[in-house]
């Protein structure tokens, strides 16, 4: 429970950038689409991937999840991860786009490209979209939360980060979604230096999203 009106604004502010983090988590994981539209994986021929590489990367193509759909009208979506076209700080910056079109004959309409960062954190590869905040403080917050960090009486365990996460920035707000759970951080500057605090825990499932302490309650 939140006893105090500092706590009670943290959240409010958490909430805004939470909604952001849950629009991704809908949109990487499917959750909310495939319930109401059935789909099945999308052959990626040479010409595809052709039209694909020369619509959506400035470099090539890294990797490509693509499905039609089994219902007219036959709408195709893929959402592709380029490769690399710079660097920062050593790390490997590319960009993440999605991309659909609405036959096998169509033209395909891409969304705008969301940057991307990959990082080593201790053997263990993440890859990171980042939506509004800088690579550098993006690392930071997955760093943190794989340390893991406690929130009252949970602690966060490692393997509730997924390899492939949402990074989102609002204000002094910062979320990080994927897999089943979305984080909410507050970033506050202490001695000069940033310092990350965890201020929320979301676990989500299908389409929906609940506080993590709120879901440990109901078992």
């Amino acid at each position: 429970m939140l006893g105090n009106s500092s706590a009670e604004g943290a959240w409010v502010q958490f909430k805004f950038t939470a909604a952001a983090a849950f629009g991704a988590w809908l949109a990487a994981t499917g959750s909310g689409h495939a319930a109401t539209i059935s789909e099945a994986p999308l052959e990626m021929t040479p010409q595809i991937r052709s039209q694909l590489r020369e619509a959506a990367c400035s470099t090539d193509i890294e990797s490509i999840d693509a499905w039609y759909r089994l219902d007219p009208p036959a709408t195709q979506r893929v959402e592709i991860q380029c490769k690399p076209h710079t660097e920062d700080r050593g790390r490997p910056l590319a960009t993440f786009v999605r991309c659909q079109r609405a036959s096998a004959t169509s033209t395909w309409s891409c969304g705008n490209p969301v940057p991307t960062v990959t990082v080593d954190f201790h053997g263990r590869q993440t890859l990171m979209r980042l939506e509004f905040v800088a690579a550098q403080d993006a690392v930071e917050a997955v760093s943190y939360l794989l340390s893991a960090p406690s929130m009252g009486k949970i602690k966060v365990s490692p393997h509730w980060i997924a390899s492939r996460v949402n990074v989102y920035r609002s204000g002094q707000n910062l979320s990080v979604s994927g897999g089943k759970y979305i984080f909410g951080l507050t970033l506050a500057e202490s001695n000069g230096s940033n310092r990350l605090q965890l201020t929320q825990i979301l676990k989500c499932s299908t389409d929906t999203c609940s506080p993590l302490a709120e879901t440990m309650q109901q078992r």
